[in-house]
């Protein structure tokens, strides 16, 4: 789990570490939609906000995609040799 194929890359262990690091962020919101409490951020209340910030991401991120694909989006990674 710890094999790296080069120094540039990271090993399984090293992505299994840092997908629980990262989602340890959403354990306390998580918590509180269970017990009930939980409470929108103002900012999600901004429907239009919301709106505009997710179609900005979605279109950079489609940047990335071809329409001989049929519009799957393509790892950038897959440019890079």
């Amino acid at each position: 789990m710890n094999w790296k194929p080069n120094a540039a890359t990271w090993s399984i262990a090293q992505n299994m570490e840092h997908l629980i690091v990262i989602n340890k962020s959403y354990f306390p919101v998580i918590d509180a939609v269970r017990k009930g409490n939980y409470k929108t951020p103002f900012t999600a209340k901004l429907v239009f906000l919301v709106s505009f910030f997710g179609k900005t991401v979605l279109k950079a991120v489609m940047i990335l995609s071809s329409p001989t694909n049929n519009g799957i989006l393509i790892s950038p990674w897959k440019f890079i040799s």
